[in-house]
């Protein structure tokens, strides 16, 4: 008997959902200047080829009867994700929350102030359970930078004109 044939799993768009929901999970994770917070989630996937086929040019660093195990890290994170090998420019994510402590010297106004805070990733680690078809992210991020992405909040020297 033969067994069903398994319907195509489009990997780009994977990734895309992926990308996501990284970027909805890290956005809530409180970054300050000295930590690095890990964010984890987990997704269904089809199956072990379509795992496979997710991190296809990845060594697993463990793949045994239970599970495969997969690391990436810096800037094969961003190339991971956007499929290009020739990707220069890391990935980051937009505000993300804030936990460390920073001085306001604007004029006291009615409104908090509000730090815009980017983090960039540091570190992913996949698991692929094969019993349950689950695959889980561990995605570690920091941050990367402050400050508008228009420029906006920059003093009047430093903006671009």
């Amino acid at each position: 008997m033969e067994k069903p044939e398994e319907p195509a799993f489009d990997v780009k768009a994977a990734k895309k959902m992926l990308l996501k929901t990284t970027t909805l999970e890290v956005k809530k994770a409180g970054h300050t200047d000295r930590n690095k917070p890990y964010t984890t989630f987990s997704t269904m996937v089809p199956s072990e080829t379509a795992a496979r086929a997710l991190f296809q040019n990845i060594t697993p660093i463990s793949d045994s009867k239970i599970m495969i195990k997969w690391k990436i890290e810096g800037i094969a994170i961003s190339r991971w994700f956007d499929d290009d090998a020739a990707r220069a420019n890391p990935i980051y994510i937009h505000p993300v929350l804030w936990y460390g402590t920073f001085y306001s010297c604007g004029d006291p106004g009615p409104e908090e102030p509000f730090l815009y805070v980017w983090a960039g990733f540091h570190s992913v680690e996949a698991k692929f359970h094969k019993k349950t078809n689950l695959l889980s992210l561990k995605v570690q991020t920091s941050v990367a930078g402050t400050g508008d992405p228009d420029g906006s909040d920059q003093p009047p020297h430093l903006k671009r004109t």
